[in-house]
């Protein structure tokens, strides 16, 4: 079924494990490295990040091409609109010891 998803031109496949969703308590890391390592389509990760090591983790160990991030990054509060804070590029490739 997965190498189908090569054939048919998928160009990437985002997988979320719904019980991760919200929790804070870091990507289902066997989940994502099943499809990552079972196809060519990049894979992003989705769901559950709560710290940058989450990110780190799921790239190293889950073998993600990408990550996406939710509440982590997105939060709002009544009456004071909404705050974006991604991780800045250098905090990224130093966490994931790239250049």
């Amino acid at each position: 079924m997965i190498t189908l998803l090569n054939d048919i031109g998928v160009g990437e496949i985002i997988v979320n494990n719904i019980d991760k969703e919200g929790t804070w308590e870091g990507f289902d890391c066997d989940l994502v490295r099943y499809f990552a390592d079972n196809t060519q389509v990049p894979v992003v990760a989705l769901g559950g990040a709560g710290s940058k090591e989450d990110i780190k983790t799921v790239v190293q160990q889950g073998h993600a091409s990408a990550v996406a991030l939710g509440s982590m990054a997105v939060f709002q509060s009544k009456g004071m609109g909404v705050l974006i804070k991604f991780p800045k590029l250098k905090e990224l490739k130093e966490l994931l010891g790239t250049k």
